[in-house]
């Protein structure tokens, strides 16, 4: 078709519009009448466009229609949406705030490995020199891990952290017996279910009951302890030699087989052997060595130079 019949039948549908809506008077319309006069069907088609009842309905509808309504409606519907995102998204930005948390901690326990060293070495009866365990109580003999774990001994959680084993919360009664051999070269902290800890020195010796923590250790090697206060529960040490009877202090410990040395830096602490019981002062170093005391004053305002 050429540009011309388009443009001519463009013309003949603009002025078919004006003829039906605003002016029924093909007289101003010369284009148009000439196509009307053309034939019998577009008189026909003519005519049924131009029914006055068809025409009546379509104005009754135009003048109550409002052009603003549609719009409005879509608005709504726009700011309807938007709430509902914004209602969304707070939604999950509170259970992120709660599940985030979660996963890391999760996470992060699961991501502790678990050093060749970590679980219990043995479990056996056991009543070693240095240990006064019951015969009937289990033992379980266990070094110091290399590297950070998590696990547990008798229910009670332990997790070890950059050479700190931190011990939980009692799980249990019972006799559940704990020897913690540190190796050497390796200083590390144990934190206590009481809130105390012991710096213990390559090469020592730690048990406990972990099951019940009656506060009572033995000890063979050396450790600098920070012991909670408790005049209800002392904290004792057994060592080979002689017992400490701590009620809230820091000190240092030294024992072997034969001989025991401590050093109290604060605090009140009591040593007593088969044949003596003695107040230790603050500030003084007191050596127990083949049953023979020897108490010095020493400078205490440092701490002893192999934790530095």
């Amino acid at each position: 078709m050429a540009i011309n019949d388009v443009l001519r039948a463009l013309r003949l549908a603009k002025d078919l519009v004006y003829f039906l809506v605003v002016d029924q008077n093909l007289d101003r319309l010369p284009e148009l009448k000439q196509w009307y006069q053309r034939n019998n069907n577009n008189q026909v088609l003519t005519t049924r466009l131009s029914d006055p009842t068809r025409w009546s309905r379509i104005r009754s509808a135009c003048k109550n229609y409002d052009p603003e309504a549609p719009l409005q409606r879509a608005l709504a519907r726009i700011a309807a949406e938007q709430q509902r995102k914004r209602t969304r998204m707070i939604v999950m930005l509170r259970a992120a705030a709660v599940v985030l948390p979660l996963i890391g901690v999760i996470a992060y326990c699961l991501s502790l490995p678990v050093s060749k060293h970590t679980p219990v070495v043995s479990e056996h009866n056991s009543n070693r020199s240095l240990m006064l365990a019951p015969v009937n109580t289990r033992t379980h003999h266990i070094f110091m891990p290399v590297g950070d774990s998590v696990f547990s001994i008798a229910e009670v959680p332990v997790v070890v952290q950059k050479d700190t084993m931190s011990v939980g919360t009692i799980a249990k009664g019972g006799s559940e017996r704990v020897i913690l051999e540190i190796p050497s070269g390796r200083n590390c902290w144990l934190k206590l279910p009481d809130g105390s800890r012991a710096r213990i020195r390559a090469g020592s010796s730690l048990a406990f009951d972990i099951a019940t923590f009656a506060r009572t250790l033995e000890m063979e090697g050396e450790a600098f302890f920070e012991v909670q206060a408790s005049e209800r529960r002392p904290f004792i040490i057994h060592g080979a030699a002689a017992r400490i009877t701590v009620l809230g202090t820091r000190f240092n410990l030294k024992a072997d087989s034969t001989s025991m040395e401590v050093t109290l830096i604060s605090g009140k602490l009591q040593l007593s052997t088969a044949d003596t019981i003695l107040a230790v002062l603050p500030g003084t170093k007191t050596v127990l060595h083949n049953k023979l005391l020897n108490v010095s004053i020493v400078d205490t305002t440092a701490e002893p130079a192999w934790i530095r």
